[in-house]
């Protein structure tokens, strides 16, 4: 593990305590207290877990600080969720996404499944969840590019998805002077942050 991982934790009053796994795009850790750090080479993962932060929803992870460090590194510290037999439940969903709803997520319709129909009632809690999820994110520019057993997890009962992107098209530079632009006002004494506003600008 890279030491900037366990300064960054132990900045933020937390310790690492093992390595979760690896990704296309970075390493996840879990903290003593149950959060996971993730660290990231994707800008537009990272700029949908700035957008969120600290944005409170059923249907959404909580994304507790997405931060551009000094050097350069994009860290995201979020709640972790349960993925416990998610692989099971989401294979028999996917089974009805592909029959009745040509593959889309979003035009998927409990109430038009065949009556004689036997299926899970988690599998259908699934994708009630997951279709609820897709439209909480995109209503805030966020995309999914791809919905996977691997990120999804249980929250208070619920499936939500914990891995995603801003739509946005921006270069790099652009992101990276948003986001200075914006830590620099929370660390302004005396200043009350709101909610990031990337989306509303010109």
């Amino acid at each position: 593990m890279q030491s900037y991982v366990e300064d960054w934790a132990a900045s933020q009053g937390l310790e690492v305590e093992s390595w979760l796994g690896s990704g296309d795009f970075g390493d996840a850790y879990e903290t003593t207290c149950g959060r996971v750090i993730k660290i990231t080479s994707d800008i537009k993962e990272f700029m949908a877990a700035f957008s969120i932060q600290c944005v409170k929803s059923n249907y959404l992870v909580d994304i507790h600080k997405a931060e551009l460090t000094d050097e350069d590194q994009l860290l995201i510290l979020m709640e972790k969720l349960d993925t416990n037999g998610i692989e099971d439940v989401f294979n028999d969903a996917m089974s009805l996404i592909d029959e009745y709803s040509f593959g889309e997520w979003e035009y998927f319709d409990k109430d038009e499944l065949p009556e004689d129909l036997i299926t899970s009632e988690k599998s259908i809690n699934l994708i009630d969840d997951i279709c609820s999820s897709i439209m909480d994110l995109r209503q805030k520019g966020i995309d999914i590019p791809d919905i996977h057993e691997r990120n999804i997890g249980m929250k208070n009962g619920r499936y939500v998805l914990f891995d995603f992107q801003m739509t946005e098209n921006r270069s790099y530079d652009d992101f990276k002077t948003y986001i200075l632009g914006e830590q620099s006002k929370k660390n302004t004494p005396g200043r009350i942050s709101q909610p990031s506003a990337y989306l509303s600008m010109q």
